[in-house]
């Protein structure tokens, strides 16, 4: 099958427009193998001689406006960037997620690997600080908001960042996220009866990746840790800025905590998921942060294919 795309590049001394036709059984390039030269079809109208000689400026700053082939194209001298890999760090409170989150960026940031980090809620932001007012309490008890709203709201505070990730993975950053859709469909689910919940959660699916088009996870972690622990490291926490209490209104209730881990469980079941223990499987103690970073960078070289001497 023919593709067509056009493409228009503006220079300080030259306007030329081409058509490429790429047949999708070519080669395309993928940092290993040169792609096969693509015929050109020049445009009727004015200024329709495809000059191949433009001035490098204008080379650079060809825009693609029907593009349909995903990889790397070669167009007359320049690459598309490949979109960079999106990890995400998920598990209930008190799992260590911030802590593995920022031993990740420090493990690639040494060996050069450009990335950026977001971290869910976002409580600075237009629905993160109606989050904070929900687990403050605001708005009643956990089992008084319907939790089609708390998810609402927590969906809507990742569409506040949504160029931002957008922006990251599109030039090549790999993005790490402390949080992310999981979490909604974890705890906002566990609020909702077992019979209801796998409609509540194909809904709540709907809203972010298909509604909202947030971008999908490359790589989901999940650190599992037993909930009477988790129950416990919450109580060591430091002060946080969005609540004034020692806990917040999921965090001070063990049997959210409960169904929330249930449903991650299920979730943990995806192909683009992994289960880590953060438990010694003898002993009954936490493992220590190293050895699960450890891990974490084995799953990302194995499932990501990420040369290891780009993360160890």
């Amino acid at each position: 099958m023919i593709q067509n795309i056009s493409a228009t590049c503006v220079g300080t001394s030259c306007v030329c427009r081409a058509r490429l036709l790429l047949s999708r059984s070519a080669t395309l390039h993928t940092g290993l193998h040169e792609p096969k030269r693509a015929s050109v079809t020049p445009l009727p109208g004015r200024n329709n001689r495809f000059r191949a000689n433009c001035a490098p400026s204008c080379v650079t700053r060809h825009a693609i406006t029907r593009a349909r082939i995903s990889g790397h194209v070669r167009l007359v001298g320049s690459y598309m960037a490949a979109r960079g890999k999106f990890i995400v760090l998920e598990g209930i409170d008190g799992s260590g997620k911030r802590t593995q989150l920022e031993m990740l960026a420090r493990a690639l940031s040494d060996r050069g690997v450009p990335c950026e980090q977001v971290s869910f809620p976002n409580y600075s932001g237009f629905f993160g600080r109606i989050v904070a007012r929900f687990l403050n309490g605001e708005f009643g008890p956990l089992e008084a908001v319907d939790p089609h709203f708390s998810a609402l709201l927590y969906a809507g505070d990742r569409f506040e960042s949504k160029p931002k990730m957008e922006a990251a993975l599109a030039s090549g950053k790999t993005l790490l996220a402390d949080r992310y859709i999981g979490s909604n469909l974890a705890h906002q689910g566990a609020r909702v009866v077992p019979d209801a919940r796998s409609e509540f959660l194909e809904w709540l699916r709907r809203l972010e990746y298909h509604i909202y088009a947030l971008p999908p996870e490359d790589l989901v972690i999940y650190l599992h840790v037993p909930v009477d622990e988790a129950h416990r490291l919450i109580g060591q926490k430091a002060a946080r800025d969005y609540t004034n209490r020692r806990r917040d209104l999921q965090e001070a209730d063990r049997a959210h905590l409960a169904g929330a881990a249930e449903v991650y469980y299920e979730l943990a079941h995806q192909k683009n998921w992994v289960r880590i223990d953060c438990m010694e499987r003898t002993g009954g103690q936490m493992r220590s942060p190293q050895s699960i970073h450890d891990e974490i960078i084995s799953v990302i070289a194995e499932r990501l294919a990420v040369p290891a001497h780009a993360v160890r």
